[in-house]
């Protein structure tokens, strides 16, 4: 009698090891690894426009500046801050780009970015800027007017 009410509750915790081991994911197959996502190539791309500079305020409460890039056809379109890179040995840094110098001047900007479509609406996200050249408006011609940029939603 002891013999049976001993194998019942070995078979009882066995049972019970089981059930937690399955609800653990135990004997659950791996998961596929995630593909990762792919990103279009960034394409050389040219725009002129105004640029102008607008101060939001950040999470942490500080302002922080945006500079937006509004074309001739009226697209605005928010430009990244240039950063400082390291060169490479044996080569010259490229020197920052400071935009504050471009506020408010009719500019062509040549830059690196993508063409990006979400829920039907392309847009451009510029990623790197490669130059700023300011333009000059020929002697006998008015200046060219650009539509006001509007302010971009707060990063998220």
């Amino acid at each position: 009698m002891k013999r049976i009410v001993s194998v019942v509750v070995v078979l009882s915790l066995v049972a019970c090891m089981a059930a937690v081991a399955g609800k653990k994911g135990g004997n659950v197959a791996p998961k596929a690894p995630k593909e990762p996502k792919v990103e279009a190539p960034l394409l050389d791309l040219t725009f002129a426009g105004k640029i102008t500079k607008v101060q939001q305020q950040g999470k942490d409460g500080k302002n922080v500046d945006h500079y937006l890039l509004t074309t001739v056809a009226s697209q605005v379109m928010e430009l990244p801050i240039p950063h400082a890179t390291k060169a490479r040995k044996g080569e010259i840094a490229a020197p920052v780009i400071n935009l504050d110098d471009y506020v408010g001047k009719m500019v062509t900007v040549t830059a690196k970015g993508r063409e990006v479509e979400k829920k039907d609406v392309k847009t451009t996200q510029i990623k790197e800027i490669v130059s700023i050249l300011i333009e000059t408006p020929p002697v006998d011609a008015p200046p060219a007017k650009v539509p006001a940029a509007e302010v971009p939603p707060a990063a998220q």
